[in-house]
């Protein structure tokens, strides 16, 4: 489970407070505070557990399913989606959902298109 701001706080609270006034922080209060801090930080700025949007481009062609695949595939399928395409003129088609995979998802098309989409996990590890 990821940490929060509110459970470092809390271990740095505890190791200040849980001592008594005028003596030194327990060596093992103050290494799980800094341990909790040090894994924050790299869960929520360091690239450890945040959450990266994925892209995908394609040329549909009517009737045929098209295979958006994802520039970075997902570690399981806990990830939402939302695909946008244009015919020849700019104007919007209607794309029809087939399947998800971790590096893909098919779509079809009713007439020849361009199409992209973006997806974002909502798991924890990506």
């Amino acid at each position: 489970m990821p940490l929060t701001y509110t459970d470092v706080y809390n271990a740095i609270h505890t190791a200040l407070t849980g001592r008594v006034t005028g003596t030194k922080v327990q060596v093992s209060a103050h290494e799980n505070a800094e341990m909790k801090l040090l894994d924050y930080v790299h869960e929520n700025i360091g690239g450890g557990t945040t959450s990266t949007i994925r892209e995908a481009h394609a040329l549909a062609t009517v009737g045929v399913n098209c295979d958006l695949v994802w520039d970075t595939a997902f570690t399981d399928e806990n990830y939402t989606f939302t695909v946008n395409g244009f015919d020849t003129h700019g104007k919007p088609v209607l794309i029809t959902f087939v399947s998800k995979t971790t590096t893909k998802i098919v779509v079809s098309t009713l007439i020849n298109a361009t199409i992209m989409a973006m997806a974002k996990s909502y798991g924890l590890e990506d």
